[in-house]
């Protein structure tokens, strides 16, 4: 979903590292994008053994995104923490690429490059350490609080979604309950990996990225419905409304 939302969001070649127990199902799902095999003694996930012949496709790319997919083993986990104090190319960071980060806000100042997480309101929670009923209670406040000192852009998704940089944020006015699917946070993370490899800065990315998802979102909701709305559904939408922005 993350590779093919690169794709139709403008990306020119999209790489998509893959564990080799598993690496066929990708090769079948990403038809116009490439895969890499990472070896895995046929266990089914990424482990330090990774970093090697995943760094070496950092140096090829614009943009890196990490984590939709990931899962939790702690291996992997490792993994993502040597991967994000190396790699010096923007980062959009996601789903499980955000698990080194629970209870370990100071690592966010170890990353080299520019960079974006995108947590939904659960892993923002993880990342300040309180809970989720908390953070829901008092959202612009927990916020302000975590960017007062915060490096990065954040992307959170929410209801409002929005996106925020240094002292400042905007508010997304896209989108609907239907995006609270699965998987539909992985095709926008790939829509702003890509805006970022084509050159767009950071924060502009995001911000972007967020309302033309909201947008496709919004426009297949009309079609199917909010309910009948799955992630991949947005994937044929994407270029429809890029499309209107398009001289």
């Amino acid at each position: 979903l993350t590779s093919m939302g690169a794709l139709r969001s403008g990306a020119g070649l999209v790489i998509a590292c893959a564990p080799e127990s598993i690496h066929t199902i990708y090769e079948k799902k990403i038809t116009e994008g490439m895969t890499v095999s990472c070896a895995d003694d046929g266990n089914g996930y990424f482990s330090l053994e990774n970093f090697d012949t995943i760094m070496e496709r950092v140096d090829w790319c614009d943009a890196i995104v990490i984590g939709p997919g990931l899962g939790s083993n702690k291996d992997t986990v490792s993994l993502v923490s040597k991967l994000i104090q190396n790699v010096t190319k923007p980062i959009v960071i996601d789903a499980d690429g955000l698990r080194p980060f629970y209870g370990n806000k100071s690592l966010f100042y170890e990353i080299k490059g520019d960079f974006v997480i995108t947590p939904h309101l659960g892993e923002f929670s993880k990342i300040i350490g309180e809970s989720t009923d908390n953070v829901r209670n008092d959202y612009p406040a927990a916020i302000e609080s975590f960017m007062s000192n915060f490096p990065g852009v954040l992307m959170a998704k929410y209801s409002p979604s929005l996106v925020a940089w240094k002292s400042k944020g905007c508010v997304n006015s896209t989108g609907n309950p239907g995006l609270a699917t699965a998987g539909s946070g992985d095709v926008l993370t790939g829509i702003v990996g890509s805006f970022i490899a084509q050159g767009m800065k950071v924060k502009d990315a995001a911000k972007i990225g967020m309302i033309i998802h909201g947008k496709a979102g919004d426009q297949m909701a009309k079609s199917i419905s909010q309910r009948g709305m799955i992630a991949s559904d947005l994937l044929t939408q994407i270029g429809s409304v890029i499309a209107d922005y398009e001289s």
